[in-house]
């Protein structure tokens, strides 16, 4: 999949990602051009200029912006059978599509009886019964509750990967565009400021980009899901090491979770037990080394940014200025790094 676009003053920018790119995350800070990016891709800007290749020949669009535009006359039934008489061969089931987007409850309402996270739910629904091959989201699930927003995200990706759809969704939510993305597109001031698989994406972008609180993806193995454990938590072994987590995005047995800073403690470690049995709430512990220690906010804030890598994974930790002083850290030492179950 890859396009070009030019909108007056507001989007000028090339982008590609690769065929196993099944979900596709947009982001960047408000008014860089995301929806202008969606409004010339899902052709509702006349005056764009767009060379788009979806990689499906004679693409079927479909297009959910942040308000749901359904039709107000009609209950949200009726909304869905309307946009289904018109579907192509193939698509999703429309009961799977009801569950999936978790609207069993809701067809029988009058749309204008639905709070904005139903609407929101509801006008996903008829876009997938409509059988898109390319689906665009644009804020489209701002107002749901983040632990049903991540169902319905896990439904679509498991949809996208089946095959029924390509998704290119806006947000501005670190944690759903690293956890439901397969790629990234960062635009800022309508240009491509970074592009690629999500990793990669996120291990190129430097600390300031990430936000005042930085954070990491984490990925690794599902030794034990939350269905077959006693305690509902997801058990991920990375570096040999088990973590719990709870929201994460599952595919094929490996697990993705985004850690942040600011939950990731310090310790020194003991040489003469296992850093697993120590006595503490906190689950999860891995043995990592203090790759950075950036102490520009310490004056400020009496915090400062760790950068630790454990293996091949690199992330931080936000500790004050009096733990480092008080364990007598520094770059290059092996400590162990707790955080709880996410």
């Amino acid at each position: 999949m890859e396009f070009s676009i030019s909108l007056n003053q507001r989007v000028s920018l090339s982008a590609s990602f690769s065929p196993t790119a099944k979900m596709v995350g947009v982001s960047g800070v408000s008014g860089a051009g995301k929806s202008s990016l969606l409004s010339a891709l899902a052709g509702a800007e006349a005056s764009a200029k767009v060379n788009v290749d979806w990689g499906v020949d004679a693409a079927r669009v479909g297009v959910v912006f942040q308000q749901p535009m359904l039709f107000p006359n009609l209950c949200v039934q009726d909304n869905l059978l309307l946009s289904q008489r018109y579907a192509k061969q193939g698509g999703i089931d429309f009961q799977k599509v009801v569950e999936g987007c978790e609207i069993s409850e809701l067809l029988q309402r009058p749309v204008t009886t639905l709070s904005g996270g139903e609407g929101q739910r509801v006008a996903i629904a008829r876009a997938l019964l409509n059988g898109p091959d390319i689906l665009l989201l644009d804020e489209a699930l701002s107002a749901i509750d983040i632990a049903r927003r991540h169902r319905i995200y896990h439904f679509l990706s498991a949809s996208a990967v089946a095959g029924y759809f390509r998704c290119l969704f806006v947000s501005h939510d670190w944690q759903d565009l690293a956890l439901f993305s397969d790629a990234l597109l960062i635009i800022d001031k309508g240009r491509n400021q970074h592009c690629g698989m999500t990793q990669d994406v996120l291990r190129a972008l430097s600390v300031d980009e990430l936000g005042s609180n930085p954070f990491a993806l984490l990925e690794g193995e599902v030794t034990q899901t939350a269905e077959q454990s006693a305690h509902a938590l997801q058990t991920v072994s990375i570096d040999n090491t088990p973590l719990f987590v709870n929201q994460c995005s599952v595919v094929d047995s490996r697990a993705k979770f985004v850690l942040y800073a600011s939950d990731v403690s310090i310790s020194i470690p003991s040489d003469n037990h296992s850093i697993a049995s120590e006595q503490s709430s906190i689950l999860n512990a891995l043995r990592c080394e203090i790759k950075m220690i950036n102490d520009s906010e310490a004056k400020t804030t009496g915090k400062v940014l760790l950068t630790l890598e454990a293996g091949n994974h690199c992330f931080y930790s936000r500790i004050s200025v009096l733990s480092l002083s008080r364990l007598g850290l520094e770059k290059g030492q092996q400590v162990v790094a707790r955080f709880k179950a996410l």
